[in-house]
């Protein structure tokens, strides 16, 4: 009964979880077992209470577990694994338990391990000294991972070095030797070791390092130093400065090298510097370094600058040069000159030199000095002091009356002694005056400076007014004291001139000019300024000459520019100002011939030549000749003036043929005249024309519509005539029509001679010896009604000519013409 009720209880105790729902429990998800060891896992319900007789578990993927040799399960839900091995347990061996009435979900999976703490592995680690080493305690494969690493170098404990990784920065070389790991796993331990090698060398002097000598002494100076290392040390050199005499002893021993350096002979400044023994191993190198120092007197300054200047003083200053390895104690300053010297001393780079004379050349030099003495002195520089102003003012001071408002000035200059510089310049102030007080009432006031000159005019006074007149020398310096004189101006003088200007041609002028007044002076002398800018100083034409007809031909001047001209006339009494003429405009040069005249039908054009070169103007009108036949020009001709390249004839007869020529002009004269060309006059109002001409088998027909009735009446009797040609089957020649480039007139065909051969002139704007392989027999552009061309009449020629005269309305478009062999011409 009691059984009976103990398995009643966990019925109900499991019937209750599963009413709960939810999953299973396996506790830790990662166990450790002893190899060959036992090891028990629990399944748990979700309120952690034990399961009973419902439970399975799985192993890996998914396989079932049966108790068997190795596995037992048991009512509680509980599994023990037994004599555990390596292939029944692993992460990919996990377990799980699962519900067999599938209530509840599977439980999370549980991994099993086998405990193993391998021995630790440490690799020998070679560095060389001053580098960074890391050790590496690896315990690969150890379950579960250890939990502790210690660190013994030589048997000593490292304090604080805890890790995996034993990291040892600015290794020394003493840091070599055995380092062991003891790694703790659970109750286990585990001893690994390594060698830690490090490459290094060490060196030191064997003589002081620090070394100093005087300038140019003998002594033997030695330099040495030992050197140790692993691996052994395998070298071992010197540097020094350059250009200096030294020798090297190397001696090679087992353990370490010893060297050593001489320096020898006389020791200038140039031996002074770091002397360096670097020894090697191979594998790294390192360097002990000796100093010498060589003393001696400082080098000469340089860079000697005049900073400021005076009459009676100069400050300068230098730059110091390498002070001999010593202290500069101070500067001595050497100061000569032609006319005194002296020595000062100054303990900084500058110094105020005083009590100099003026305007004198001064030279000078510095030396240094330090403890071991002074140095060599500098190059020479050199600085003139400045001069004092003049002290004396302008000796004989003359004032001359030139004219009414002008005088000229002239002056001496005294001698100076040498502390005055050069006369550069005078300084002249004048004023006006009213009574006798000069320096009151002023009226007018100037002043001017005179460069380089002893003498100079002053113009545009006022007439007989009394003038004050100072002059004062100066140079660079300032001005010195003044000289005053009175004078008083002229009060005549002549009128100005009138100016009058003729223009002759495109480069001519005749000026001419009258003076109203002479001012009681008969004989005047003249002065003529050309300008083509009224502000510029122009071209000086005449200087004082004498002109009694007062007049001048202004030769070779541009064409078609602007000039203005000045008179200026000279006496005794004074000046006349320059007075400038009204603008004259010179003509512009003659424009050049038309070119490419063409006459068609009564319209005659051409192009303006227009200054093609330099020798030819623009053209500004345009004067057009013609005239009936070959009768001498100027005789029977008209002209027609016009600004446009283009002239439309009236007045003139239909039929008849006209010359025409043109010339271009403007304001400088006229061109040549083009070359004549010919046109038939047409008339205007033309509707259309037909003709044909026929031999015995062929017929002539030709149509003439026009809007007047003479026209008809024409065309009426023309048809006639045609009619009785045909009639008598001999052939006949009409008038024709001949185009060229220049016009369209008319033309005869006529017997030339008793073989029955014809003359044309050209068609379709080409000449007949073109069109027909036959040269003309006269002169292509003859003055006779037609030119003659020579045909051959054993085969039927056939021309079309091609009227388009874009001058009529409407445009008169094709007349057909057909010739064939015939005995007989009959010219109509």
């Amino acid at each position: 009964m009691e059984h009976l009720k103990f398995i009643f209880s966990a019925v109900i105790i499991w019937t209750s979880s599963y009413g709960q729902g939810g999953k299973l429990l396996v506790g830790e998800q990662l166990r450790y077992v002893e190899r060959f060891g036992n090891i028990w896992l629990d399944c748990l319900t979700p309120d952690n209470t034990s399961v009973w007789c419902r439970v399975g578990w799985l192993k890996g993927t998914g396989s079932r577990i049966e108790n068997g040799s190795h596995y037992a399960m048991y009512c509680n839900g509980s599994l023990e694994i037994t004599n555990v091995t390596a292939d029944l347990v692993g992460a990919e061996r996990p377990y799980r338990c699962y519900d067999v009435n599938g209530m509840l979900e599977h439980s999370n999976s549980v991994i099993i391990e086998v405990k193993n703490l391998p021995t630790p592995v440490v690799m020998n680690v070679t560095v060389v000294e001053g580098d960074t080493a890391r050790l590496t305690c690896n315990v690969e494969g150890a379950q579960p991972p250890p939990s502790e690493f210690r660190w013994y170098h030589s048997g000593l404990l490292l304090e604080g070095e805890r890790f995996s990784d034993l990291i040892l920065r600015e290794v020394k070389h003493w840091q070599y030797g055995n380092y062991t790991c003891v790694v703790s796993s659970d109750d286990n331990t585990a001893t690994g070791s390594g060698l830690l090698i490090v490459f290094y060398i060490d060196v030191v002097n064997t003589t002081a390092t620090n070394v100093v000598a005087v300038l140019n002494s003998s002594d033997v100076i030695h330099f040495g130093c030992q050197a140790s290392g692993v691996p052994m040390v395998t070298d071992i050199a010197w540097s020094f400065p350059p250009n200096i005499n030294v020798l090297d002893t190397i001696d090679f021993l087992s353990e370490y090298v010893t060297t050593s350096s001489e320096v020898i002979g006389r020791k200038g400044f140039g031996h002074s510097g770091l002397y360096n023994c670097t020894a090697t191993n191979g594998i790294t190198e390192k360097t002990v370094t000796f100093s010498l120092t060589i003393k001696g007197p400082p080098e000469a300054p340089n860079g000697l600058t005049l900073l400021s200047l005076s009459a009676y003083a100069a400050h300068v200053m230098w730059t110091a040069q390498f002070d001999g390895n010593d202290p500069v104690i101070s500067y001595h300053v050497i100061v000569w000159s032609n006319r005194n010297n002296f020595t000062i001393t100054s303990n900084q780079s500058t110094i105020l030199l005083t009590k100099l004379l003026p305007n004198t050349l001064y030279r000078y030099k510095v030396v240094a000095q330090n403890g071991f003495g002074n140095g060599s002195s500098s190059d020479d520089a050199e600085f003139k002091t400045l001069s004092l102003p003049p002290f004396s003012p302008p000796s004989n001071v003359q004032v001359v009356l030139i004219s009414s408002t002008a005088v000229n000035i002239s002056w001496e200059i005294p001698q100076f002694n040498s502390s005055v510089d050069t006369i550069l310049y005078t300084y002249i102030w004048y004023t006006s005056q009213v009574g006798g007080n000069l320096h009151a009432a002023k009226r007018s006031s100037a002043e001017l400076i005179v460069n380089n000159k002893t003498d100079v005019i002053i113009s545009n006074l006022a007439k007989g007014t009394q003038y004050l007149f100072t002059l004062c020398l100066g140079n660079k310096e300032g001005r010195g004291p003044c000289k005053e004189v009175v004078k008083t101006t002229l009060k005549t003088a002549p009128s100005p001139p009138v100016i009058s200007a003729v223009v002759i041609n495109s480069d001519s002028i005749q000026l001419s000019w009258a003076i109203e007044d002479d001012g009681g002076n008969p004989s005047l002398l003249y002065s003529l300024r050309q300008r083509t800018d009224p502000n510029d100083g122009g071209v000086l034409l005449l200087s004082r000459a004498a002109l009694d007809d007062m007049q001048y031909l202004v030769e070779h001047l541009m064409p078609n520019t602007s000039y203005w001209f000045s008179v200026v006339a000279h006496s005794d009494s004074g000046d006349i100002a320059e007075v400038s003429s009204t603008l004259v405009i010179t003509k512009p040069l003659p424009p050049g011939t038309p070119v490419s005249v063409l006459a068609k039908r009564n319209t005659v054009t051409w192009l303006p030549s227009n200054g093609t070169n330099q020798k030819e103007g623009a053209s500004s009108f345009y004067i057009v000749e013609y005239m009936l036949g070959t009768s001498d020009w100027h005789i029977d001709s008209s002209t027609f003036r016009t600004t446009e390249p283009i002239l439309d004839i009236t007045g003139i007869e239909a039929g008849r043929v006209y010359r025409v020529r043109v010339r271009a002009g403007n304001s400088g004269g006229l061109s040549d005249w083009s070359d004549p060309v010919m046109f038939t006059a047409v008339i205007r109002q033309v509707a259309q024309v037909a003709a044909t001409s026929e031999s015995v088998d062929d017929t002539v027909v030709i149509a003439v519509l026009c809007t007047s009735a003479a026209v008809v009446a024409i065309i009426t009797i023309m048809i006639i005539v045609v009619s009785f040609l045909i009639y008598n089957r001999r052939q006949k020649i009409l008038h024709s029509y001949e185009i060229n480039s220049a016009s369209l007139g008319g033309m005869e065909i006529e017997d030339d001679e008793p073989n029955n051969t014809y003359t044309m002139i050209s068609m379709d704007d080409k000449p007949a010896a073109a069109a027909y392989n036959d040269g003309p027999r006269e002169d292509e552009h003859s003055t006779s009604k037609s030119s003659l061309y020579q045909l051959d009449t054993a085969s039927m020629q056939v021309a079309t000519i091609k009227i388009d005269d874009d001058h009529t309305t409407p445009p008169v478009v094709v007349i057909p013409i057909t010739i064939t062999r015939s005995t007989d011409v009959t010219d109509v």
